[in-house]
C-alpha cells in the first residue's frame, strides 16, 4: 500500500486508543515512518511464529490479504482485510470469495475510506455480533426475534 494511505489509516486507527502493531519486514520499514516515535504505534519485525504470538493477543486486525488474516480469524478476533480483488466494501468476484475471501462483508478494496474501515472496526470492538453482521445498523437489538416462554409445570411429568 502507499505510503500517504498507511499515514491516512494509522492517523484514523488513533481514535480506537489503542495501541497499533505495524506488521512489516525490515525492507518496507520505510513506508511505515509517517508516525512520530513517541506515538501509540510501534513497527513489528518478527519470526512468523512471533507474529502468530502477536495477533493472538491483539484486540483485532486489519491487514492486506495474507495468511495473517486467516491467524486472526482462527484467533476469534476482529479481523478486517484490504485486497486488491476487492472492488469496494465486500465486492468480490465468486472465484476469489469462494477460493480466499470468505467473508466479504469484512473486506475492503484498496484506498478504501479509512474512517469506514476504522467505523467498523470499532463496532466489531464493541459488540461481536458486528463480526457477524457488519452492515447491521444500530440498534441491532431490533433485529431480533424476541418470544416470550411459559412452561405450564402441571402438563409436565
Amino acid at each position: 500500500m502507499e505510503k500517504w494511505y498507511v499515514s491516512r489509516l494509522l492517523k484514523d486507527l488513533k481514535s480506537l486508543d489503542k495501541k497499533i502493531y505495524v506488521i512489516s519486514t525490515p525492507e518496507i520499514n520505510n513506508l511505515y515512518d509517517v508516525f512520530p516515535k513517541e506515538d501509540n504505534t510501534k513497527i513489528f519485525n518478527g519470526s512468523i511464529q512471533e507474529v502468530c504470538d502477536l495477533i493472538s493477543n491483539c484486540t483485532g486486525f486489519i491487514g492486506v490479504d495474507s495468511a495473517f488474516r486467516l491467524v486472526s480469524q482462527s484467533f476469534d478476533k476482529p479481523t478486517l482485510t484490504l485486497s486488491k480483488n476487492c472492488q469496494g466494501h465486500g465486492q468480490i468476484a465468486e472465484y476469489q470469495q469462494i477460493r480466499w475471501l470468505c467473508w466479504p462483508e469484512l473486506t475492503f478494496g484498496l484506498h478504501y475510506s479509512t474512517t469506514e474501515i476504522v467505523g467498523l472496526m470499532k463496532k466489531m470492538l464493541s459488540n461481536k455480533i458486528y463480526q457477524l453482521f457488519p452492515k447491521i445498523q444500530e440498534p441491532w437489538e431490533k433485529y431480533l426475534i424476541k418470544r416470550d416462554y411459559s412452561v405450564d409445570f402441571s402438563k409436565t411429568k
